[in-house]
């Protein structure tokens, strides 16, 4: 995914489902081409390259 994809995720009223390395997360902010996420099973955050990001379909 890109950064404008990730900060339409963000902005958007809709729960979108989002992966990263096939756990789910949670975006938290986007600056650039990293996103701050957070770990939906340990609730852990941490900042990944946006284009790690998949979503759900």
């Amino acid at each position: 995914m890109d950064a404008k994809m990730t900060m339409q995720i963000v902005d958007s009223p809709e729960k979108i489902d989002v992966l990263y390395e096939n756990s789910p997360v949670w975006i938290l902010s986007v600056k650039g081409n990293k996103a701050k996420v957070r770990f939906l099973e340990t609730g852990k955050e941490s900042e990944v390259p946006v284009n790690g990001l998949v979503t759900m379909h």
